[in-house]
């Protein structure tokens, strides 16, 4: 599972993630028929704070990349802190995790 690098934002704005879901040879897999989630959740992973699926946030391109739009709406409920983001793809029944990592969010200020 890769983890990414910590990302930051701001509560209160968009966030969009963009990224190629990889095969272990680094090759693009082939999402035909494939759904995905996205979820932010707390540091200590007990309280989910954010949960995107495709069709509501998350879009699946034909090269294979995981879009993720989280609205500033969306992100306005998030509290300041650490947070943790993690992507899942489903195919044939399977379950992988292929991204999670550091979410950083920031108050907005006025």
């Amino acid at each position: 599972m890769p983890i990414h690098d910590p990302i930051d934002f701001v509560c209160g704005n968009n966030l969009e993630l963009a990224g190629p879901m990889l095969d272990g040879a680094g090759m693009p897999l082939d999402l035909t028929g494939a759904t995905a989630t996205w979820q932010l959740n707390s540091c200590d992973g007990l309280t989910n704070l954010v949960a995107l699926a495709v069709g509501s946030g998350i879009e699946i391109n034909t090269s294979g990349d995981l879009l993720v739009y989280l609205s500033a709406e969306q992100s306005a409920t998030i509290p300041p802190g650490i947070t943790t983001g993690s992507a899942s793809r489903w195919a044939d029944g399977r379950v992988f995790t292929m991204w999670n990592g550091v979410i950083r969010a920031g108050a907005l200020t006025a």
